[in-house]
């Protein structure tokens, strides 16, 4: 019997081409769409989750706020904590610190040199808090001594091949340091990816600030002991941090509250963190993907039962014969599931040879390492989609054709009105509102993605080149600028530790009137610097080398600090004074304001302006960035690299542009827009393949009216008219239902921005159009056809 049924449901595979071709593809496209979404947020969940006891690991992050620049979260906190977690609170195992000073290094072996971005200075309880193991060398003492150097099996191998590296020493931004332990790779999927740990003993000034509450530059890991309360635990920490830090704060109203991040949460939910060294995700990125998964699958569900649909009114006698003849109304159902399942079988057959074609497309626009999983999970996944999705679509159509009365249908009397119509045309509003909101919320994120790339920074970020000023002495500072500008036709060029995008200070300066201490960030440049950048003077003068006393007494603000500072308009800020701790020497720069210029983005767009203060002192300057010439820009950039060769020997030459550095800010942005426009179009081909079958059941359903109509002098475009305005009906009512669902979620996106689009009627307008264009196209082959049919030949043949 079971046999029979197959056989019976392969025949009419083969007997309706047509149907049987739209289905597939339909599904094959929808549930492709589904495996690809599904591999990317599996690989995004999958951060951190190798860890076997993930559930006691966490990281103390700390939420900043101060009256002048406002909230904001940093991953990094000051180094007291984690000394005062291991020894005031018995909860806490153990704990690690890593210096929050990750940046390219210079690493050099005998007359090699190379450069490493993924090194840092750390503690070696971090191995043990993250259960990454120790190759080789003693593991209870890893890091204590000064020089000291651990290193992963990867670079092992790359630096020292088959050799034994522990003894051997590594030259690092000039400094010897000996290889003591080698560590396995972090695992693919870990938030931190670290080649070596240098000990923080080698940092001879360390000690003078490692028990400072103010100093927030250590990222800090600690492990619980079983059984404690996080959330018990994280109240304690924050009263006693409160307690150490208010009377170093108590004068600005700045406060510094720390939480606690479990290891499984960093990647995902991290996104608005500054200064923060993980590899990030976005938790709103994945949300959105997930909702995107569940519509399309929704879609290609309605899609088959449409098309079903249209196929059971061909199939009404076939089930009355099969009726009369015997057949039981179950022995019909189990006919038709089996040709669900048919359907939906060779639709996920073609969905994983899609995926699999499509998948090096997606790895490349993510970044991100995808593959098919082979294993007896996937196999049973592959058998439980299979079972799940046979039932969700073929269980309407199955029922319905499988109720019909032998003897209306044999007769030809109508049948499937009522209730079925209803449903069906349910259906098809439902695909319009699921269709809506993934056309608006591709264009919402897309138009967001523009403004992120595209708004004014406040300063020309276009062709501005960053050079890492290694192994340059305060000395040679203006002869290599000197000589930059005039061998290279470079036009401007600067000195700086600052820079919008990249690495810059979070720091506090001092009005000397009230004893205010104010929080704000701190950009060390030279004369160049707002020249070169292109930034506008709205007050006062620039630095110049005319005026002897700018490096010892001058300060340059933003509008934000002029006002929130409280010294009213740009003009009236002149001339104010502010005080300012040195970082190098024990004393305080005295100077006053001498200009103001218009507020720029230092940051993310993600985040608002926020007070800045830019004064000289050259022997902090990190950086040269130059304006190059974009027609001459390979040709400049060579001749830096030559002086600095030259100026510098022995040293890696590196660089990087602005304008990267803010791309990479907007990758998740980015890949989320480009993501949600692929599949809302293929959403829009699957639905316009079910509002097809609809359409094909509709025109039949009302052949003879159609004929008798025109029989009766009906014109074309009245028939047109009568076939398609139930469409647009439909469209109307799920435009209705999408706007309010889409401008209430999208509005909760757009939030995390502090600069953002306004979502105008003109969208949706552009989205009911598009929308009603493509229902026109759809619907017209149909309806065209029925009012251009003959009258005589269907009222005779039917």
């Amino acid at each position: 019997m079971f046999k029979n049924y197959l056989l019976i449901a392969f025949r009419n595979l083969v007997k309706y081409k047509s149907f049987s071709a739209i289905n597939i593809l339909g599904m094959g496209i929808s549930l492709a769409s589904v495996i690809l979404i599904s591999l990317y947020i599996w690989d995004e969940w999958q951060f951190d989750r190798y860890h076997p006891e993930g559930e006691r690991v966490f990281r103390v992050y700390s939420i900043m706020s101060s009256p002048e620049s406002g909230e904001r979260y940093a991953a990094m906190v000051q180094p007291a904590l984690a000394t005062k977690l291991q020894e005031e609170f018995p909860e806490v195992e153990q704990t690690a610190r890593i210096l929050g000073t990750i940046s390219e290094k210079q690493v050099q072996l005998e007359e090699k040199l190379f450069s490493e971005t993924r090194g840092a200075h750390g503690e070696g309880q971090l191995f043990d808090i993250m259960a990454i193991s120790i190759l080789d060398g003693d593991p209870n003492q890893i890091l204590t001594k000064p020089n000291a150097v651990a290193i992963s099996e990867s670079l092992a191998g790359k630096y020292f091949g088959s050799d034994n590296p522990i003894g051997q020493t590594l030259k690092i931004d000039g400094t010897d340091h000996e290889v003591t332990h080698v560590y396995a790779n972090f695992p693919s999927h870990s938030h931190l990816q670290l080649d070596f740990l240098i000990s923080m003993e080698s940092l001879t000034w360390l000690p003078e600030r490692i028990d400072s509450w103010t100093w927030h530059q250590m990222y800090t890991y600690f492990k619980l002991r079983e059984g404690t309360d996080s959330r018990d635990l994280e109240k304690k920490v924050q009263a006693y941090a409160e307690k150490e830090s208010a009377p170093f704060n108590s004068d600005s109203g700045f406060k510094s509250v720390p939480y606690f991040q479990n290891l499984h949460d960093i990647h995902l939910k991290s996104s608005n963190f500054q200064y923060d060294l993980a590899i990030i995700g976005n938790k709103d990125t994945v949300h959105i993907l997930m909702v995107a998964a569940g519509m399309i699958l929704l879609i290609s569900c309605f899609n088959f039962i449409n098309l079903s649909t249209a196929r059971a009114v061909k199939r009404m006698k076939e089930v009355g014969v099969r009726k009369v003849i015997g057949a039981q109304k179950s022995n019909l159902q189990i006919q038709f599931l089996l040709e669900s399942y048919a359907f939906t079988f060779f639709g996920l057959m073609l969905a994983i040879l899609l995926a699999s074609l499509s998948i090096p497309l997606l790895a490349d626009l993510t970044g991100k390492e995808l593959s098919l999983p082979l294993s007896m999970a996937s196999v049973i996944l592959f058998i439980a989609t299979l079972l799940v999705l046979g039932i969700l679509a073929g269980a309407y159509p199955a029922f319905l054709l499988s109720s019909f009365k032998p003897l209306t249908v044999i007769s030809g009397a109508k049948e499937m009105q009522g209730g079925h119509g209803t449903f069906r045309k349910a259906m098809v509003i439902l695909q319009f509102v699921l269709s809506f909101f993934l056309i608006i919320g591709a264009w919402i994120v897309v138009e967001q993605n523009n403004l992120l790339k595209n708004k004014d920074m406040g300063f020309d970020k276009d062709t501005l080149m960053s050079v890492y000023g290694r192994g340059v002495k305060a000395s040679q500072l203006e002869s290599i600028k000197t000589e930059i500008l005039n061998r290279t036709g470079i036009k401007h060029a600067t000195w700086s530790y600052g820079i919008p995008g990249d690495i810059f200070a979070q720091d506090g300066v001092i009005n000397p009137t009230t004893g205010e201490r104010m929080s704000t960030i701190m950009f060390v440049v030279d004369y160049d610097y707002i020249q070169t950048f292109g930034m506008e003077l709205l007050a006062g003068r620039d630095f110049s080398r005319d005026h002897g006393t700018d490096p010892q007494k001058a300060f340059i603000l933003n509008e934000t600090a002029a006002k929130n500072f409280g010294f009213g308009t740009p003009e009236d800020a002149l001339g104010k004074n502010l005080y300012w701790d040195m970082w190098t020497a024990d004393s305080v720069k005295q100077g006053e304001v001498i200009g103001v210029v218009k507020d720029f983005h230092a940051n993310s767009l993600k985040e608002a302006i926020t007070p800045l203060v830019m004064h000289i002192q050259s022997e902090i300057y990190y950086t040269l960035t130059m304006r190059l010439d974009k027609n001459m820009a390979t040709a400049q950039i060579s001749e830096v690299e030559e002086i600095f060769n030259d100026q510098v020997p022995g040293q890696l030459f590196s660089y990087s542009f602005v304008d990267d550095n803010f791309n990479k800010m907007y990758r998740s942005e980015q890949n989320l827009s480009v993501l949600l426009n692929i599949f809302a179009g293929l959403t829009i081909l699957v639905a316009c393949m079910g509002l097809f079958g609809l359409v094909e059941y509709h025109v039949h359903q009302r052949a003879k009216e159609i004929s008798i109509r025109k029989v009766f002098g009906a014109r074309t475009d009245s028939i047109l008219l009568l076939l398609t305005k139930q469409y647009f009906v439909m469209i109307m009512i799920a435009f209705a239902i999408a706007v309010p669902l889409v401008w209430y979620t999208s509005g909760g996106w757009l939030a995390n921005f502090a600069y953002r689009i306004e979502i105008t009627p003109f969208l949706f307008l552009k989205a009911a159009l598009l929308v009603g264009f493509i229902t026109l196209i759809t619907v017209s082959y149909q309806s065209i056809k029925a009012a251009l049919g003959n009258p005589a030949e269907i009222l005779k043949g039917n």
